[in-house]
């Protein structure tokens, strides 16, 4: 009984983290993949179709250096999106103006296999292009190691993802 308690739990914990599985806790505990909006939430939230599940944030920079890893550092942003009704398998294009002075990396993105770290130039806007999963969700975790700021869309077709309060996301790192 012990043996098959044990492999439900590890079952069901892997089922809760599958969208974030290979990523460092600090990042994969930012994840909102699960949430499930109440009737308040829903009434309040100005997205549309295509989800920013993140807010817009400010982080600490990651420690001089490690920008361009995936390592678990406190610059590590996890930026998600999600459709509904749900896209599967759709092409989402990430567009990241970064503001700063510096370079910005994005060092994990979904689904894995994509080619990382992606560096986004100072001053310039970048464009990654990625799929939906089956779910209709992707994301990207973005990392600095100077202070500033990135601004990020995400779009499938004609849809541009949004915050609940309708606004394009923004990370600013100090």
């Amino acid at each position: 009984m012990k043996k098959i308690t044990l492999i439900v739990s590890i079952t069901i914990l892997a089922i809760l983290m599958a969208g974030c599985a290979s990523l460092p806790d600090r990042v994969s505990e930012q994840s909102r993949k699960d949430f499930v909006p109440t009737k308040e939430w829903k009434a309040f939230d100005n997205s549309g179709e295509v989800k920013f599940l993140q807010v817009q944030t400010t982080a600490l920079a990651s420690e001089a250096g490690t920008g361009m890893s995936l390592d678990g550092s406190m610059g590590e942003m996890l930026i998600e999106i999600k459709t509904d009704p749900v896209l599967a398998d759709t092409e989402i294009i990430w567009k990241l103006k970064n503001k700063k002075d510096q370079p910005l990396y994005v060092v994990a993105v979904s689904p894995e296999g994509a080619e990382i770290p992606f560096t986004a130039p100072p001053g310039e806007t970048t464009e990654y292009k990625a799929m939906l999963d089956a779910e209709g969700y992707g994301y990207i975790v973005v990392d600095s190691d100077v202070a500033g700021e990135v601004e990020i869309t995400a779009s499938t077709g004609d849809k541009e993802a949004r915050t609940t309060r309708g606004k394009t996301m923004k990370v600013l790192w100090f």
